[in-house]
């Protein structure tokens, strides 16, 4: 279980996130969303074990965020590459099999290969799309307890996006927890079993299904309904 306590966060002469709270349990698929600014990444960047909060507590299944151990039981796709755009996507792959030991390089080679993207590619010559998708696979490769997805959806088209949430639905472990960043709820709404929204510094959760049956309405409905008040 991933939870968090009365988080806090800052940057010099601006407040992000305050008295947040949360619960993330095994299985859940979790849309975090939220205004440009609001402190999505942010607070992806903490549960990474990226940036410490300024106050509060984070943990999974008990452990506190304190060691970078942690890290290995948590894949995160945030916007950085880590690569030089010469690295082929096998060099790309063999980089961070060392740096994870958890990497299943025989499963990301098979997500590529479904996605029709060659190894011997270089990274400076992908497409925007295709880019996202090796880095996709890459967190999917992974054997972790909680996946982490900053805007996956945000730079490749319809199709691509498609393809991109079968594969996160088919290929993550069904008690890991998966939380992914997203202002595209058009379309992909039914996969998330709750939603996150940060507004004006603090988070407010809902079982989607849940509302769904009290009010009838859509997740897009409570995102415009919440951003209006």
């Amino acid at each position: 279980m991933l939870v968090g306590n009365n988080i806090a966060k800052s940057y010099p002469n601006k407040l992000v996130l305050q008295n947040v709270d949360f619960e993330a349990k095994p299985g859940d698929m979790i849309v975090l969303t939220g205004e440009n600014g609001s402190g999505k990444t942010t607070l992806l960047d903490m549960l990474a074990n990226l940036k410490k909060p300024d106050s509060g507590k984070l943990q999974l299944d008990n452990e506190v965020f304190i060691t970078s151990e942690i890290r290995q039981q948590i894949a995160y796709l945030n916007n950085e590459l880590y690569a030089k755009k010469s690295t082929t996507i096998e060099e790309f792959m063999k980089q961070h099999a060392l740096l994870f030991e958890n990497m299943d390089l025989d499963k990301w080679e098979r997500l590529l290969s479904g996605w029709r993207i060659s190894k011997r590619l270089k990274l400076g010559e992908l497409s925007t799309g295709m880019l996202m998708k090796v880095k996709i696979a890459s967190v999917l490769a992974r054997q972790a307890k909680v996946y982490l997805y900053d805007e996956p959806f945000a730079s490749i088209d319809i199709m691509a996006r498609s393809e991109v949430m079968k594969a996160i639905i088919s290929e993550t472990e069904p008690d890991a927890i998966t939380i992914i960043s997203s202002h595209h709820l058009e379309g992909t709404e039914k996969l998330y079993n709750k939603l996150w929204l940060i507004k004006d510094n603090t988070l407010k959760t809902i079982e989607t299904e849940t509302y769904r049956e009290r009010t009838g309405n859509s997740l897009i409905d409570f995102y415009k309904e919440e951003m209006n008040k």
